[in-house]
Parts: structure tokens; C-alpha cells; sequence
């Protein structure tokens, strides 16, 4: 017997619900896998920018590590021009080399220090501080404030302290003797100058109202 015809209505409208649902998981699927692709993509970015970070802060720090041992070699290789003040004072130099340097040092000042104790200071920094780099700013600062402090000559006792600081008592002593020595030189050939030509009772005009 043929069947209705409902009945083929009903399963034609059933098999096309059943078709539409089918076609509409599929494009769930569809979207769902998409939006997971993009989810891993925002990821594998994320990730490759913080691993970028990471190696570049390895590369800065190897370049640090690189740099630093580039000045270390340098200054392994040229102490003279590396070394701090501090560094230069506990360098295990033998004690004869120090007081030759001492000696030819402190030999020329003597001769061209004029100007009193603000010339001769400066000098002095000029030498020990600035070309030879015997002491720092704050040592030579601290010698120059005891000195002032003291009775006597500052620039005097500014030439013995360092001396006395490079060299020892030995230094210091010998520094004093080198200041002075230009000054002791012109005052004795002065004195025995006018004793063998100057008559005290009848001295010269340029010598009127000196004392004796």
C-alpha cells in the first residue's frame, strides 16, 4: 500500500533539521578550532618575546662580563695609568726605589717654588697628586688641614708629611732637606758675601737701614 503523504513531508522535514543541525556543528567546529589557532598563535608570540627578552638580557650581561674583564687586562697591562692613589700606596714597591723617587722628586722644587704656601701647594698637588698620583685629593687634603693646623710653615710641613707617606722618616727628612737646600745655598753665599766685602761702619747705600 503507498504511504501518505505526511509521512514523506515528515521525513523530508526531519532529515533537513537533522542536515542543518550537522551543518551548524560543523561550523562551531570550525570557529572553535580557528579561535584556538589564534589562541595558540598569541601564545607562541608571547612566548618567543619573553624568550627574546631573556637572551637579550644574557647578551647585556655577557658584554658587561666582557667588558669588565677587557679593563681588567688593561689595567694588568698599564697599572701606571689604572691604579688609584690607594692602590698605588699598597703596591709592595721596594723601599730603594720609592726614596729614588723621592730624592728626584722633590731635587727641582726647591729651585722653582716661589710664590709662598698657596704656589708651593699647588705645586705640590701638581706633582704628587695629579702627574705621579703618590696620594688622592682626600689624603692630600687631610695632610694640607693637619699642616695648617700646625706651627710653622704649611708648604714645609706639606713636603715632609707626603714624603714622610711614600718614603718614611728617611723621605720625609731628605724632602726637607731638598726644599730648603736652594734657599740654604743663597742665604750662605749671601752672608759670606757680605762679610768678606761689606765693612759694617761704612756699608754701601742699598744696604742704609738694613739692620746688621
Amino acid at each position: 500500500a503507498a504511504l501518505p503523504y505526511s509521512y514523506y513531508r515528515d521525513m523530508h522535514t526531519t532529515t533537513s533539521s537533522q542536515m542543518a543541525t550537522t551543518d551548524q556543528e560543523e561550523k562551531m567546529e570550525e570557529q572553535s578550532s580557528e579561535e584556538n589557532k589564534a589562541a595558540a598563535a598569541m601564545s607562541g608570540t608571547s612566548h618567543t618575546d619573553t624568550s627574546d627578552r631573556f637572551v637579550d638580557d644574557e647578551q647585556l650581561q655577557l658584554v658587561a662580563s666582557n667588558d669588565a674583564a677587557t679593563t681588567d687586562a688593561a689595567n694588568d697591562a698599564d697599572p701606571e695609568k689604572a691604579s688609584t692613589a690607594e692602590q698605588l700606596l699598597q703596591e709592595d714597591i721596594p723601599w730603594r726605589t720609592r726614596f729614588k723617587e723621592v730624592f728626584w722628586t722633590y731635587l727641582p722644587l726647591g729651585f722653582v717654588a716661589f710664590g709662598g704656601p698657596q704656589a708651593h701647594v699647588a705645586i705640590l698637588r701638581d706633582h704628587l697628586v695629579v702627574q705621579r698620583g703618590w696620594l688622592d685629593e682626600e689624603q692630600f687634603t687631610e695632610l694640607f688641614a693637619i699642616g695648617q693646623g700646625l706651627p710653622g710653615p704649611t708648604s714645609t710641613q706639606l713636603v715632609v708629611s707626603t714624603a714622610l707617606a711614600r718614603a718614611g722618616p728617611i723621605g720625609g727628612l731628605t724632602a726637607f732637606f731638598l726644599w730648603n737646600l736652594p734657599g740654604l745655598i743663597v742665604l750662605i753665599t749671601c752672608g759670606v758675601l757680605i762679610a768678606s766685602f761689606v765693612d759694617p761702619n761704612n756699608p754701601p747705600w742699598y744696604l742704609v737701614g738694613l739692620p746688621p
